[in-house]
């Protein structure tokens, strides 16, 4: 559901609630109840695709930054070794020296003396540098090697979601093939068969169900409930909701009544020719969600009618979003 059906949604509810009955209006929250838990559901799925994608994008600029810095850390490494052995080679020159100066002067031992102790000193803090550079090293390694564990996990449920969804279309796309195989035969004027937002929607028309102001199902109305049921009661992980409709003859309490009646009607057939109760839910719509104009005839005949939505349960999507919070 938009958010624009969302506000007029609660607009219509604004404006009738002083009119109707308390089951009527129950009734009618419990359906906009269900769509837009479906509707956050799927955008909570599109926001996490979202923020899983940003963060690998931000995992891979962090894993180059520190590949580069190790690249660095290495160069300089490699410069204080070549220091280190130079060193190490001039200490060696001076003992040698000190070897042949042992019969020099005391002031020139005790400098060079001197000198051979600075040198180790030196030696001894680029020791420490050079350690401490190694540990810095393997911290960022580590950290590197962290960062790519946390990009791989975030790579596995992005698929896994994408695949999940992918389910859901094929799954959406066979329910649809499978209902009109099943309903093959009947005029698009008294039964239609869509996909659309995530749903397949079976309309059918007064003319086919129903006789005038009648919730008494005609017996080529029940024939083709039956076929209707003959798919969807093997179908696992759906949900059913039926919506009665009308035109705006008549008033508003009269059709509200007609309407949720026909709906119960329906999924009193349904249920009967196996289609699990605990699947559906009936709703009274009346004439407040026309398909078209109720201006001519021809459009209030295509406004009266009941429609049969089939949505694919969202569990596995939320349960897999609800673990990577």
């Amino acid at each position: 559901m938009s958010i624009q059906s969302t506000i007029s949604f609660f607009l219509l509810v604004a404006v009738l609630s002083s009119c109707v009955t308390q089951r009527k209006y129950d009734t009618l929250a419990q359906s906009k109840d269900l769509l837009d838990r479906e509707y956050r559901a799927l955008l909570e799925v599109r926001d996490q695709k979202n923020e899983c994608e940003a963060a690998r994008r931000n995992l891979q600029q962090d894993l180059v930054v520190c590949k580069e810095e190790m690249k660095h850390q290495q160069g300089i490494l490699q410069g204080l070794e070549a220091a280190r052995d130079d060193l190490s080679r001039r200490l060696e020159d001076m003992i040698a020296q000190n070897q042949a100066l042992l019969n020099a002067s005391s002031d020139e031992k005790q400098a060079l003396v001197n000198e051979i102790l600075a040198k180790e000193s030196e030696i001894d803090r680029r020791a420490m540098v050079q350690d401490s550079l190694a540990r810095a090293m393997d911290k960022r390694q580590k950290q590197a090697d962290q960062l790519a564990a946390d990009l791989a996990e975030k790579e596995k449920r992005i698929a896994e979601l994408n695949g999940l969804l992918d389910d859901r279309e094929k799954a959406l796309s066979s329910l649809r093939t499978g209902l009109l195989e099943a309903l093959r035969g009947y005029s698009s004027a008294d039964l239609t068969v869509r996909e659309e937002n995530g749903r397949v929607y079976v309309s059918m028309s007064q003319n086919l169900l129903f006789p005038s102001g009648s919730d008494v199902v005609d017996p080529k109305g029940v024939k083709a409930l039956r076929q209707l049921a003959g798919v969807l009661k093997v179908q696992e992980d759906i949900e059913i909701l039926v919506e009665g409709h009308t035109d705006t003859d008549g008033s508003a309490d009269l059709n509200w009544d007609l309407s949720v009646s026909r709906a119960s009607s329906v999924v009193k057939i349904l249920t009967r020719e196996g289609v699990p109760a605990e699947k559906i839910t009936a709703a009274g719509r009346a004439f407040y969600l026309p398909l078209t104009s109720n201006d001519t005839a021809e459009g209030k005949a295509r406004n009266r009618r009941v429609e049969i939505i089939l949505a694919p349960k969202l569990e596995k999507i939320l349960q897999m979003i609800g673990a990577g919070k």
